[in-house]
């Protein structure tokens, strides 16, 4: 699985989210400026990088409301997002092929909020051909927290069920998908030199048995300073027979007084590689950056930035 950049959403997250909507159930999600390395009343922002570009739309609150994934001149994907308030209403990903718009494989994803007892959320994903494709239904106890997620559709009826556990400040979650454990979540803090770090571990289950582990560890600032994956794969011998073996990464970063990743080494293995980060920022108030060289393989992202004004302070907007 490739490895989460700091502080950012992949590239290409429409793509990204697309497959997602229609393998796993989370519960909706407002993504804000802060979640792709923005500061600022930004009002959009095109990443091009040397495999695809993506062009963000954001409203004057910071909440994404339009991305724009293109494959090319001909192909692209885009999706839309609605609120009500502070309620997610809708997320539409429309996809367009040739510049033609396919109808078949675009879908709509609309949420209800009920609140008569227990909050829930229902999602309904409809293609736009006009087929239910699935339900999801969210189930929150009095506390707000996320305890049952069902899943209807042509196939039957799936249930996740979440419980929680609390010790000594360590928070775990245990999911249960048709009474089958095949998650396991836990949040704590820890003082690494001198550092308070809050990390977030996450394994992956089969059949009891773990088969990937990550874990990411913030600093106060939510700066990603570690990122540890490790899996249990499976392969073919010279023999012939199927052998399991498992695989660690681990990626250290260092960052500057601004929060700006500086430095990556990541160790795989017995090898160790080395990252340097260099940012160009915008010249703005908020120092965006603008460019970013990696070296030594010389890659490199560059951003088309463009804010809101500033709001007059006598203005009711």
């Amino acid at each position: 699985m490739k490895s989460i950049k700091p502080k950012s959403i992949p590239l290409l997250l429409a793509a990204v989210l697309f497959s997602l909507s229609t393998i796993y159930a989370q519960a909706p999600q407002i993504f804000t400026v802060e979640d792709f390395e923005l500061k600022g009343p930004v009002k959009s922002c095109t990443v091009i990088t040397s495999y695809g570009q993506e062009e963000f739309s954001f409203d004057k609150q910071g909440r994404l409301v339009k991305l724009k994934t293109l494959h090319s001149t001909t192909d692209y994907d885009i999706t839309y997002y609605k609120y009500e308030g502070d309620f997610i209403k809708e997320r539409r990903n429309e996809v367009y092929r040739d510049k033609e718009f396919d109808r078949g494989t675009s879908m709509a994803h609309i949420y209800t909020l009920d609140t008569s007892s227990t909050k829930q959320i229902t999602e309904s994903i409809i293609s736009y051909a006009k087929i239910s494709l699935a339900q999801y239904d969210y189930i929150y106890n009095d506390q707000d927290l996320l305890v049952k997620i069902i899943r209807t559709d042509n196939s039957g009826v799936d249930e996740t069920r979440i419980e929680r556990d609390t010790t000594d400040g360590k928070i775990t979650e245990q999911y249960y998908l048709n009474d089958q454990l095949v998650k396991i979540q836990s949040d704590w803090t820890d003082i690494e030199d001198g550092r308070t770090l809050s990390k977030r571990m996450t394994v992956t289950m089969d059949r009891d048995k773990p088969q990937y582990r990550h874990t990411i560890s913030r600093d106060t600032t939510g700066n990603i300073v570690k990122n540890t994956e490790w899996s249990e794969l499976s392969g073919v011998d010279k023999k012939g027979r199927t052998v399991s073996y498992k695989q660690f990464t681990v990626d250290e970063n260092e960052y500057d007084e601004n929060g700006m990743l500086l430095k990556r080494i990541r160790k795989k293995g017995n090898a160790t590689e080395e990252d340097t980060f260099i940012h160009q920022l915008d010249g703005s108030e908020y120092g965006n950056w603008v460019k970013q060289v990696v070296t030594p393989d010389n890659t490199y992202i560059t951003r088309k930035i463009s804010y809101y004004p500033k709001t007059d302070p006598g203005s009711k907007e």
